[in-house]
């Protein structure tokens, strides 16, 4: 895939405490002698990557809702932080309902929840059982 350059814009807010900084910041994209430009191979990862982001981000929510799902109602956990069960119903205003794009995408809450489990529970063992991709302990 070839990388081509493309203009963009960005509108910034005139009261905002930050306007300053973000215009200094964004003052040296495309001029070739700012970090801000983004490197040829980099750009063809991203839109590599993006490909299929549809796709995997569907399957992120619904592999993070039914594994939070199963989390919850473990004897094992102490508590389960994960949108669906904290926002007391205030981020199903916001979800995206099967059907409501044209791209298949499903929404959901994501795939980012944490688990604090019991204090008998052997946290190595049981974070080390878990056959998913993991973050930071």
């Amino acid at each position: 895939m070839a990388w081509r350059k493309r203009q963009a814009s960005v509108i910034t807010n005139n009261r905002s405490l930050s306007q300053s900084q973000l215009r200094r910041i964004m003052s040296g994209f495309g001029d070739g002698n700012n970090h801000g430009d983004l490197y040829m191979q980099d750009a063809n990862a991203i839109a590599k990557n993006s490909e299929n982001f549809v796709s995997r981000s569907s399957k992120i929510n619904e592999t993070a809702e039914r594994l939070a799902d199963w989390l919850k109602g473990r004897d094992e956990v102490e508590s389960l932080y994960y949108p669906k069960f904290t926002q007391g119903g205030l981020y199903e205003k916001f979800l995206v309902k099967e059907g409501e794009r044209n791209d298949g995408h499903i929404g959901g809450y994501g795939g980012l929840f944490s688990v604090v489990l019991k204090e008998d529970v052997c946290e190595r063992t049981f974070y080390d059982s878990l056959e998913i991709c993991k973050g930071p302990r």
